[in-house]
């Protein structure tokens, strides 16, 4: 299993604060994640598009 590890700063932040940023961190990741792996399906298809052309 992967780790992911969001460094966020705490200096004067309330835990709820922390938690707050940590999650839109980690909803961004998400976001980021799922671009990348519908681009990479696309390249796959396009790929095996080519070989058919061939």
């Amino acid at each position: 299993m992967k780790k992911l590890i969001f460094l966020i700063s705490t200096a004067g932040k309330s835990s709820e604060q922390i938690v707050k940023e940590a999650w839109e961190a980690f909803q961004k990741f998400q976001k980021v994640h799922k671009e990348s792996l519908k681009n990479l399906k696309q390249a796959e298809i396009k790929k095996l598009n080519n070989i058919k052309e061939i």
